[in-house]
């Protein structure tokens, strides 16, 4: 009589030679001694460690999935596996199977009677996952089997993967979930609404914001429920023209929107973060306040730019004439000042070019812009700033 190591090994072996379905036969139909399973099947051994640790053996039924054989999986559900199994993660079989793609082995658990509607850790259920990963057949195929469910009056279930299609830029996807939810008469589900439009201004996918956008379901100025940020704010900070000129052009967007936790603004943020195109969107409006500053440290647009090096938005920012080259921070430090302690060269000659530049201003430690430019050792900086006037 074999125990199950010299079971175990004698398969791996023969592996090579036999088909998926004829090698999971060999393990559930073997016999085995008493020890050290006592009388439990193998299958329940196998399908425990598996819903615990996918990696404690190479028949569970999620390596069955991604092998995409639908008999073998039908072979070992009929053994007494659970339908409704879950990963330590809290991911189901049909998760699972959605989310790689495996379409014809989501319609097996689907004819079974899978659950669609569990949610894993995460928050994510076989829609959702299936759609952020971008696979529109098995999208179709739930979508279709949802409808004649008794769920089917739920928007949170389409809604919460129009998010994940939204996010990840699948825009026939979120296009079909889109028209599901958008025909029911009562659909009230406008704050997961939200979120997707955050999501998908967030990444850059403007075709998607446009999309979302239309029928004037949601406010473009809303304020993402978790972040509590905008839309606008959060494509300005990561520098997604085009979704910042498509939001701008509804004419329902503040341009001078804040962070949540900093109190940034997104002249600010983009500035910050060197986004010129963007930087140049926001001036142009005519709407936003040049020298409006941070909650912490008191700092200007042009003051962040400076400090960054961001050399042609500092161009663009004095160009305005409104930008003060002398606002000072918390600490009593102007643009001038830090793009001397920095050695940014062609930002100090540009600040100085403007006609009321202050280069005796100090900070609250005294130093001044030419004391500071000495201690780091940048003597192109020191010459520019003794050629200046009165620096001291």
């Amino acid at each position: 009589m074999l125990n199950p190591a010299q079971v175990y090994y004698a398969a791996t072996c023969i592996k090579c030679y036999f088909s998926v379905l004829n090698f999971m036969r060999i393990i559930l139909y073997t016999e085995f001694d008493d020890e050290p399973f006592k009388n439990e099947d193998i299958t329940t051994q196998v399908t425990t460690s598996g819903a615990t640790n996918r990696q404690s053996s190479h028949w569970t039924p999620w390596k069955v999935i991604d092998s995409g054989s639908v008999d073998t999986l039908d072979l070992l559900l009929d053994t007494g596996i659970e339908l409704e199994l879950q990963t330590k993660h809290g991911q189901t079989l049909l998760s699972y199977a959605a989310a790689r793609g495996q379409l014809d082995i989501v319609k097996l658990l689907l004819d079974r009677g899978a659950d669609m509607t569990t949610a894993d850790s995460s928050h994510n259920t076989a829609l959702s996952w299936a759609a952020g990963n971008g696979h529109e057949a098995v999208v179709k195929l739930l979508l279709d089997t949802y409808k004649l469910s008794p769920e089917a009056d739920d928007d949170w279930y389409i809604e919460d993967a129009i998010r994940a299609a939204a996010m990840m830029g699948h825009l026939a996807i979120t296009k079909l979930l889109l028209d599901t939810n958008n025909a029911k008469p009562d659909f009230m589900d406008l704050e997961n609404r939200q979120v997707a439009l955050y999501a998908a201004a967030e990444m850059g996918h403007d075709a998607i914001v446009k999309l979302l956008l239309e029928g004037d379901m949601i406010h473009p100025d809303a304020r993402d429920t978790t972040t509590r940020q905008t839309a606008f704010y959060a494509a300005a900070e990561r520098g997604h023209e085009a979704v910042v000129k498509l939001l701008l052009d509804t004419g329902k967007v503040d341009p001078e929107a804040k962070d949540s936790l900093y109190q940034h603004k997104a002249l600010y943020a983009a500035a910050e973060n060197g986004h010129e195109a963007v930087v140049k969107l926001l001036l142009d409006t005519g709407r936003v306040n040049h020298n409006s500053t941070n909650r912490k440290h008191k700092q200007t647009a042009l003051y962040v730019a400076a400090d960054k090096g961001h050399e042609a938005i500092v161009k663009l920012l004095l160009g305005t004439g409104k930008a003060d080259p002398n606002a000072a921070n918390r600490r009593g430090r102007t643009p001038l000042w830090i793009a001397s302690k920095r050695g940014h060269e062609t930002i100090v000659k540009l600040l100085l070019q403007t006609h009321n530049i202050q280069l005796a201003t100090v900070d609250r430690t005294g130093q001044t812009a030419l004391g500071i430019a000495m201690d780091q050792g940048h003597q192109a900086v020191v010459d520019l700033l003794l050629g200046g006037g009165d620096v001291n």
